[in-house]
């Protein structure tokens, strides 16, 4: 089991090293570039989706607290 993971991480970690040998450096310059720029722009935080996870898990346990109590 442990051998199995130890593989894994043998093998894709030498694959994101030959990758990222294979991939051009101005290829890599332009997307460093591009997510520094997209990083540096404010964003407005969008909050909805949180808060209707939120309230989707309140509405489970309540479900749950209800018909184990009732």
């Amino acid at each position: 089991m442990v051998l199995g993971f130890v593989d894994d991480a043998v093998v894709v970690s030498s694959m994101m090293w030959l990758m990222l040998r294979l991939i051009p450096s101005a290829v890599v310059a332009d997307c460093r570039a591009r997510v520094d720029k997209k990083l540096a722009a404010p964003r407005a935080l969008k909050h909805g989706g949180l808060i209707a996870l939120i309230v989707l898990w309140i509405a489970v346990a309540g479900l749950l607290a209800w018909w184990l109590l009732g």
